[in-house]
């Protein structure tokens, strides 16, 4: 929703059901969560790029310049907030190539539409994967990268992708001290969602949306 906006995906996931949990381990993945993201996917993507309005939101691509130029743009740009990293510059070619396929067989929005479909079922956007960087902070412990402590500010206290704020500050390096810390902290406490942080994560953790549902024992509680 915060990519791309109200996308209705209420066929795959009906009222009720999530595809997460706030702040909780997930369970394993199986054939039919591979299912409902490969439809979700390929829905949110033909939506986006369905819409032309919506396609130059995130992609834009002017009268007369090179497609493929604005296919690279996007990757170098909004892809940043898909992944919630920069794509690697050896990864360019390889997510080119699925524009390219796209492109041959229905122009620029389709290309765009197959990259889309794939980036949404990446590993990369399905998992908030921390790898760290080189640096040690202790015997079994590496510093976490500027972008790798964006997601988990964002996700800890938003549950959501991080910011565009957020994303500058991990670009810029000001987000490398405990004091970058505590100034992003602030900031985000401050936002309507982080005044949430608390009741949704006691909500999710008790299962209090539960609780008109769950039958009184007598005999333990009279």
């Amino acid at each position: 929703k915060d990519l791309f906006g109200n996308v209705d995906l209420s066929s795959i996931y009906p009222q009720g059901q999530s595809a997460s949990q706030f702040g909780l381990a997930q369970d394993g993945v199986d054939g039919s969560d591979l299912d409902h993201y490969q439809r979700a996917a390929e829905q949110v993507s033909a939506a986006i790029t369905g819409n032309t309005t919506s396609l130059n939101k995130i992609a834009p691509c002017a009268q007369g310049t090179d497609a493929r130029t604005c296919a690279k743009t996007f990757l170098q740009g909004f892809a940043t907030k898909i992944y919630r990293a920069p794509v690697a510059t050896t990864d360019l070619d390889r997510h080119l190539a699925l524009y390219d396929a796209g492109a041959a067989n229905g122009g620029y929005a389709h290309g765009i539409q197959l990259l889309l479909q794939a980036m949404l079922q990446s590993p990369k956007f399905i998992y908030r994967v921390e790898l760290g960087t080189d640096t040690a902070v202790g015997p079994k412990a590496v510093k976490l990268s500027g972008y790798e402590l964006a997601a988990r500010l964002s996700y800890g206290l938003w549950n959501t992708t991080p910011d565009d704020t957020l994303l500058s500050a991990a670009a810029g390096g000001t987000l490398a001290t405990s004091t970058d810390v505590v100034t992003q902290l602030q900031r985000m406490l401050k936002d309507q969602r982080g005044a949430q942080v608390v009741p949704h994560f006691l909500g999710s953790w008790i299962h209090l949306s539960d609780l008109d549902n769950v039958a009184k024992d007598g005999t333990t509680y009279p």
